[in-house]
């Protein structure tokens, strides 16, 4: 009898670990019952991107929120609308997901029975691979085009510094050296201001030590655009990747616009009813400058009726600087004298000192870590024609290239 009960533990024992490993292949999603949101140490504030992030907004669309963004990224709408939830359940009103918020939230989950899902990358493809989301900041372990681990990392401060392609692991370190970037004083490995962290897992691009998935001194980073090229992970996640990939291992680095033409498929992963139809929809409008077809490398958008362009890329076509000003979030173009700004999740935009407004039902917004914005406005900024043809669906810029 005491051996029976002695099986029926250890069965248990490892049913229960089944379960556990399942919450974690399935990153917040019990394949059993109802999603939750976890934030796998993260904090969820504005200027941060998660696959979680974008389950949170699921969560406000459920409830029937309105004007709920689409999107990994945690922008100001959706911090206003962290802020209602909190004062109507009685919290500090500070726009962050805490322990409390993200625990009110999660009970509301499984009370109503919310259908959310996260958007899950997978392809057909055999053995282990790094997949690196720029969109999301989320790195992928996967084996055989299937998901078995999943951890917030911060990427480049642009989206030119973290380099796209498909590359692989070339070297492994413990508590790497740094050597300061040229911008500061070289620090020795295992020091805790140590910027590279506890591990070092160099890819195939620049050689093996100049990029790179490595651990951090700066844990508030991840999630966000902060890096000068390299992957920031919390050294505890560093650490358990570390163990687990070996030399020769692809790693996959794009937003997820270019994942998906490496052949990367995304999947919402609805546990019951149906998706909820998105607002952001790819564009097959084409852009002629000068008479010269123009290929952009991310997507033009439509959202809800009305076209917007990836604001960096249409600078660079003309020859314009752009930059990004992270702490007011302000995208910034600059060509000759004039100078542009836009400000995300607004129609408010700025040229050469002077407010200027979009049209009503236009907004400036970030998709996918890129700010978007509509063409014509940002052209005739610096005195470019722009026209639209319509049996082509194309638009025209005629103007000097700098």
């Amino acid at each position: 009898m005491k051996n029976n009960i002695k099986i029926k533990g250890i069965i248990l024992a490892l049913l229960s670990l089944i379960i556990i490993g399942s919450l974690d292949y399935s990153y917040g999603i019990n394949e059993t019952s109802n999603p939750v949101i976890i934030n796998r140490g993260l904090v969820f504030n504005t200027g941060r991107s998660s696959d979680q992030i974008r389950l949170l907004k699921d969560f406000f669309r459920a409830r029937g929120e309105k004007n709920v963004p689409w999107g990994y990224d945690y922008d100001h709408r959706t911090k206003e609308l962290v802020r209602n939830y909190q004062r109507e359940i009685g919290l500090s009103q500070d726009g962050i997901v805490g322990r409390k918020t993200m625990e009110s939230i999660n009970r509301e989950i499984r009370n109503r029975n919310y259908k959310m899902g996260l958007r899950i990358p997978y392809m057909d493809i055999s053995g282990d691979m790094i997949l690196i989301n720029k969109s999301s900041n989320t790195l992928y372990l996967m084996r055989s085009g299937i998901i078995q681990e999943s951890y917030p990392v911060a990427t480049g401060k642009t989206s030119q510094l973290t380099p796209d392609g498909k590359h692989r692991v070339i070297t492994k370190g413990k508590d790497p050296s740094w050597g300061g970037a040229g911008i500061s004083e070289p620090i020795a490995g295992g020091a805790p201001n140590n910027p590279l962290g506890s591990r070092w897992i160099g890819i195939s691009y620049g050689g093996g030590w100049k990029y790179g998935v490595h651990g951090n001194s700066n844990p508030s980073s991840i999630g966000s655009y902060a890096s000068l090229g390299c992957v920031r992970m919390f050294n505890a996640d560093v650490e358990k990747l570390y163990e687990k990939v070996k030399k020769g291992t692809p790693v996959w680095i794009g937003d997820e616009y270019t994942l998906m033409k490496y052949g990367v498929k995304f999947k919402s992963n609805y546990k019951e009813g149906k998706k909820p139809k998105e607002e952001i929809k790819y564009s097959k409008a084409v852009i002629k400058l000068n008479g010269k077809l123009i290929n952009l490398q991310s997507p033009i958008i439509n959202n809800e009726g009305r076209t917007y362009y990836p604001f960096r890329e249409l600078l660079e076509v003309i020859g314009a600087k752009a930059s990004w000003d992270g702490e007011n979030r302000i995208a910034i173009g600059e060509l000759d004298d004039n100078i542009v700004s836009f400000y995300p999740d607004s129609n408010r935009y700025n040229v050469n000192g002077l407010d200027k407004y979009l049209e009503k039902d236009q907004r400036v917004f970030i998709h996918r870590g890129k700010t978007y914005i509509p063409i014509r406005n940002l052209m005739q900024a610096f005195n470019y024609k722009v026209d639209w043809e319509e049996s082509s669906r194309t638009i025209l810029i005629n103007g000097e290239i700098k």
